[in-house]
């Protein structure tokens, strides 16, 4: 290890005597701006790097939010549509049950209608009944007249 420890001292101490001198300036001058060329270049690469990722992120986000508004006017179309249906089926159940209410009442309007026909067929089987009867008797009487009127015309003869 020693003759290696030394060998680096001597590196060193040759790196730091080429530094003295106007050539290793220069030569040290010439690395440091590579250093500064190749660090802009590197910052460079790593801005395009980041403004194409910004730049994918961006274009990642808008398709992001294209879908999420597709599916949201989906979703309110659907929403839409449902609620036609209801619609529809609420008035279609309104207009079932209006004909029912509406079949009831005619039905009680005929069931009165043919009631009160009834009453009045009744009335007149009555009234027809009681002028039979009227019939009847002013039939007997007449029966009884012409007997009489029989008897005195045989009496008279």
């Amino acid at each position: 290890m020693g003759r290696l420890r030394d060998h680096a001292t001597n590196l060193g101490l040759k790196a730091v005597g080429a530094i003295a001198t106007p050539q290793g300036r220069e030569f040290m001058a010439t690395m440091a701006k590579q250093q500064v060329e190749t660090a802009k270049q590197k910052g460079a690469e790593f801005g395009e790097n980041v403004k194409n990722q910004a730049e994918a992120l961006k274009d990642r986000v808008e398709r992001g939010a294209d879908r999420a508004m597709t599916r949201a006017g989906e979703r309110i179309e659907a929403a839409k549509n449902t609620i036609e249906a209801k619609a529809n089926q609420a008035v279609d159940w309104l207009g079932a049950k209006s004909d029912e209410i509406l079949g009831r009442i005619q039905d009680a309007a005929l069931r009165r209608l043919l009631e009160t026909t009834i009453r009045n067929i009744q009335k007149d089987e009555q009234a027809i009944a009681a002028r039979k009867e009227s019939l009847a008797y002013n039939h007997s009487v007449l029966q009884q007249l012409r007997a009489q009127l029989n008897i005195e015309v045989a009496g008279a003869e």
